[in-house]
């Protein structure tokens, strides 16, 4: 039995899509945080350490893709998933670049970012437990 309780960032200042994707998380076992400005970020990067990173590419109050590139800067390693409300081929181009895992429309049903999450965490202990 895999004991892991994997961190999942949520990079989103949408706070009724935020909550609902939280809760949808935590009933999956995970240990959700979401930060809704780049100022919530810099002061949780010490106390909450993500095992992935969902991040809207719109979001935050910042230009496009500001929070990402900020967030791929504090955590380099770490899985992430990019979601837009308005995605374009040169949005998920930039998103892979980034490094990110997933490129979704945030216009989904909030279960298959679940299932977005639950593939990478899958993935890393599966990578773990080796």
């Amino acid at each position: 039995m895999n004991d892991i309780i994997f961190r999942i960032l949520i990079a989103e200042d949408e706070q009724q899509f935020a909550r609902l994707f939280e809760d949808a998380l935590a009933v999956e076992g995970f240990l959700p945080k979401v930060i809704n400005s780049l100022q919530n970020m810099e002061t949780e990067q010490t106390e909450f350490i993500p095992d992935v990173i969902i991040v809207n590419a719109f979001g935050l109050g910042v230009r496009k893709f500001e929070a990402a590139e900020k967030l791929h800067e504090l955590y380099p390693t770490c899985p992430f998933v990019v979601i837009s409300p308005l995605p374009s081929v040169d949005d998920c181009i930039r998103s892979y670049m980034l490094g990110a895992r997933h490129f979704i429309h945030k216009s989904v049903d909030v279960y298959t970012l679940v299932e977005a999450v639950c593939g990478i965490t899958h993935k890393l202990s599966v990578f773990q437990s080796t």
